[in-house]
Formats: C-alpha cells, structure tokens, sequence
C-alpha cells in the first residue's frame, strides 16, 4: 500500500490509498466529522488520470526511478506528435495547477514540464500496478 495526496477538478485534495491492484480509496472527513471513504478500481483510476480529472500532488519519490522518467518522457513526445489534445489538456492542467500554486506569479517553463512529467509518472505507476 502507498498513500499520496490527490487534487481532483473540483479543487479539493485527498488523502489516497493504492492497494496493491491499483485500486485508490479516497479518505476525508465530512462536515459533520465523519471519516468516509470511496474506493475507484484501477480501470476508473486510469480513466479520471487519463482525463487529467486527477492530480497527484504528493507522492512517496521512490517510486519514480530514472526508467520512469524515462518512459515518462517518450509518453510526453508521442502525445505531442501523435496526439496534440492529450498534449495540450496536460500543458493545460500544469499551468492551471502551478499558476494556482504559485498564487499568481508567472511560473517558470522548467516547473510546468516538471508538472506534465508528474502526470505522465502517474499515470505509468498505475499502468505498471
């Protein structure tokens, strides 16, 4: 199992399991102080990732080794020869989140890749679970 933080389009961040088949439970607390939780199976994961619906936001570094990076990488170039939408929905989302993040000021080209790569590497992780 590995927790990370997950921010989903309607702004709010989550608090994430993986199980070891790629399933991610959702855990928040509601406005009554209740725990709750909603499990998304591996296929709907890939689906709200392959979307851009979900962002990781925090995650353990050692699951993104060199190879991940890598493969990240040729991700990211065939999205932007092959098919230019998935490239621009994901350069899209970077900026939103980092202009956001940043609270205004102009993010640097080099945090926006870093932001894309972090997509990609997440969606790999869920390819590869």
């Amino acid at each position: 199992m590995k927790k990370i933080k997950v921010k989903v389009n309607g702004g709010k961040t989550y608090d994430v399991v993986i199980d070891n088949k790629g399933s991610w439970t959702f855990i928040w607390v509601d406005d009554f102080g209740v725990e709750k939780e909603t499990t998304y199976p591996k296929a709907a994961v890939v689906q709200h990732l392959g979307n851009f619906n979900w962002a990781v936001v925090e995650s353990s570094p050692e699951v993104f080794t060199e190879d991940k990076f890598a493969q990240a990488f040729n991700m990211w170039q065939d999205d932007f020869c092959n098919n230019p939408q998935a490239y621009e929905i994901a350069s899209d989302t970077a900026m939103r989140h980092l202009k956001e993040k940043l609270d205004g000021q102009e993010p640097s080209y080099g945090a926006v890749a870093a932001q894309i790569f972090q997509q990609y590497l997440t969606k790999l992780e869920n390819q590869n679970v």
